[in-house]
């Protein structure tokens, strides 16, 4: 049974992040290099797989539970994966055809980055090398809900992608069934829900205090935008205060606090359970939480950062057009 794919592109995030520099001696466009297939590489058994000196490079396919063939039908395209000197991986799209899923109807460039796909962070991710990529795409399921995450070079732009699989006698998929919106950046506050207070700009000053409504208080709203990381391959964010836009949450090498430096300030997030910590860029393995003991948010190791529950953060997404 073949698959058919239904798109609706549901947001692009317009992050610049500048050139792409050489990483780990590789440049980018070497480490993407389109490689033509050769007869020889292709297994009747399973997708084909090449390996050269910059990783590995498969079809992806889409199988259905029921279907009969061992592959699936494909995608139109090829993963190529390379593995960095820290063990995380780098995935991206090439050998696209025109015609196919990939290119036509998602919208997918050469080059392109995958950071995630459905709920799995798959960018900067020590889980997720080549075939177990390979897996989670080929039994992406069938008439639910798909959500995949991109980052194209060229434009500079974040694209998440929701799409439906059906099972139909032939790929395809009918312009009225793609969809194109860019949203804004978006607009939030950073609450400690522990104590139900919330990050505030107080006159150029960041306070920590209750607020008798968050959500249209905009001292406490802050802009949220994301941006890609070359050095490290992975997402980051910024935080723009919405009163004042030339200050930004930073860390100030003691707590949390308000900078106006040009090169703005950029924090890693990690989730976990139902609360996030930030993680200053260039301060990997350190995480900031609320110390009851020094009233005050710290860096610290991950041991003590996660040591007990509901000491970090919880970003509230705020409807404010200011």
């Amino acid at each position: 049974m073949n698959i058919r794919g239904c798109l609706w592109l549901i947001s692009q995030h317009t992050c610049y992040w500048g050139h792409i520099r050489k990483n780990d001696g590789v440049d980018i466009a070497d480490a993407v290099a389109v490689h033509v297939p050769s007869a020889a590489s292709t297994s009747a058994s399973g997708p084909m797989e090449m390996q050269s000196d910059n990783g590995y490079m498969s079809e992806i396919f889409v199988r259905h539970p029921y279907e009969e063939s061992p592959d699936g039908d494909p995608l139109g395209g090829f993963l190529r994966t390379r593995e960095r000197e820290d063990q995380t991986f780098l995935h991206t799209f090439c050998n696209l055809e025109d015609d196919g899923i990939l290119a036509k109807d998602l919208k997918v460039k050469t080059e392109d980055i995958l950071v995630r796909l459905n709920n799995k962070q798959i960018l900067g991710s020590l889980e997720f090398n080549h075939c177990t990529v390979l897996e989670i795409f080929q039994t992406l399921p069938i008439e639910t809900t798909i959500y995949m995450e991109i980052y194209n070079q060229d434009s500079q732009l974040f694209t998440t992608i929701e799409f439906l699989l059906h099972g139909f006698k032939k790929v395809m998929v009918t312009g009225e069934n793609v969809k194109l919106m860019v949203e804004s950046p978006t607009v939030i506050a950073l609450e400690f829900p522990r104590e139900s207070k919330f990050l505030v700009d107080d006159n150029g000053r960041l306070s920590y205090r209750a607020v008798p409504n968050h959500k249209t208080d905009c001292s406490c709203h802050f802009v949220f935008r994301k941006y890609f990381d070359d050095k490290n391959w992975c997402s980051v964010y910024s935080f723009q205060v919405q009163k004042d836009p030339s200050l930004y949450l930073c860390y100030n090498g003691t707590t949390l606090d308000f900078t106006d430096e040009k090169s703005t300030p950029k924090f890693r997030k990690f989730d976990r359970l139902q609360e996030i910590f930030l993680t200053p860029v260039g301060k990997e393995g350190m995480y900031i939480y609320y110390n009851q003991c020094k009233t005050m948010f710290v860096l610290a190791p991950e041991r003590e950062a996660f040591r007990e529950e509901g000491y970090g953060l919880a970003i509230r997404q705020i409807n404010c057009q200011q």
